[in-house]
């Protein structure tokens, strides 16, 4: 409570707060400039239209005393440099006219719902001489034998997948939308089918069922054969859930990070601890999972920028070891673990977007 107060009334020399509750306290608004303000991680303030970006963006009027740090200033493109850049103080014009002076948009459908999209840039000399005058530019540099190494281990696709996929349709489940087949064929490629149920009588929102474990198996055998510390990437809670069941049974130590649990502590004690994290939660922000080298992305995140972040909780400073990245990836025509990897390849979201105008049409 006493450091909420002293929160409240600006009383303190140093302040380290997240970016969640920062938006929170409209009392940081009162400070002035005698502040000296940094942003680790500023590509989470790269939304001009979220809490966080609107907060921050007010913040950064206050003092001219600013720096940010981030290792993806521009993922989606120069767009991305707009929040960022009027924080500094380097612009100071409004979205729309951002977009006027430096984007090519053009209108796109998805289903029946039409929104504007970036599909290019011109005119970005000033953005780019702004850049090389204030930003700075450092790069790890890594020994041959240090370059992490990636991955791909391919599986087949469920038997049942090709007809779910056709029909949209199994059992009391129904993907009646691009989202929710999108959704629902991800979470099939690691052997769950995971959609909304046609009856509803009980409640429930959703129904899961489990088709198949190849992933499932493949990672209680390398577990097997590896003692040492492993990291594993999920998206979905039941994904947790049947690892954590698994490699538990095991005997191995296992901890869980992701919104509700954080076990930081099981990691850092027990050398053969393999650490379940949820992308949102663990692909951004922390240092200590240096301690392992080897990653395993059991589903791949939908963000291109969640993927390259990921992997550089691994490859850090401070890092011994040539980290080791497994992918595993369930291959084959129509398979949306294929067609999420290959997004991640070409630098871009596997969203609705892309996978309406990637995935294709299934012959009836």
């Amino acid at each position: 409570m006493q450091k909420d107060k002293d929160l409240r009334e600006l009383n303190f020399d140093i302040l380290i707060i997240n970016f969640e509750k920062a938006w929170r306290h409209n009392e940081l608004l009162m400070i002035n400039e005698k502040y000296f303000i940094l942003v680790d991680e500023s590509h989470v303030i790269k939304d001009s239209k979220t809490k966080i970006g609107k907060f921050m963006r007010l913040l950064g009027m206050r003092t001219p005393y600013k720096l940010i740090l981030t290792a993806t200033p521009m993922a989606n493109g120069y767009i991305d440099l707009y929040n960022q850049f009027y924080f500094l103080g380097l612009i100071d014009i409004s979205l729309a006219r951002f977009k006027q002076e430096y984007c090519i948009e053009k209108y796109i459908y998805i289903g029946m719902t039409q929104f504007k999209k970036i599909v290019g840039y011109r005119n970005t000399q000033l953005l780019d001489l702004l850049t090389q005058k204030y930003c700075y530019f450092y790069e790890r540099k890594l020994d041959d034998d240090m370059i992490p190494e990636e991955i791909k281990i391919p599986f087949k696709l469920d038997k049942n997948y090709y007809d779910i996929a056709k029909d949209r349709v199994y059992k009391d489940i129904i993907l009646d939308n691009v989202s929710s087949k999108r959704v629902g064929l991800k979470s099939l490629c690691s052997g769950t089918l995971m959609g909304r149920a046609i009856c509803d009588e009980e409640g429930d929102l959703s129904r899961l069922y489990q088709l198949n474990t190849d992933k499932l198996n493949w990672v209680k055998d390398f577990l097997e054969s590896f003692n040492e510390r492993v990291v594993i990437y999920y998206n979905y809670t039941h994904q947790r859930e049947q690892l954590y069941e698994m490699i538990t049974k095991l005997g191995r130590h296992c901890g869980r990070y992701c919104a509700d649990i954080k076990e930081q502590d099981i990691y850092d004690t027990y050398d053969d601890t393999v650490l379940l994290v949820q992308y949102k939660s663990g692909s951004t922000g922390i240092d200590w999972l240096k301690k392992g080298y080897v990653c395993i992305f059991y589903s791949l995140p939908d963000s291109y920028l969640c993927f390259y972040q990921s992997k550089g909780r691994l490859n850090r400073v401070g890092q011994t070891k040539k980290v080791l990245y497994y992918l595993l990836v369930s291959e084959g025509k129509y398979s949306v673990d294929e067609l999420n990897y290959q997004a991640l390849l070409d630098k871009k979201d596997f969203n609705d977007e892309y996978f309406e105008n990637n995935f294709g049409d299934l012959v009836e």
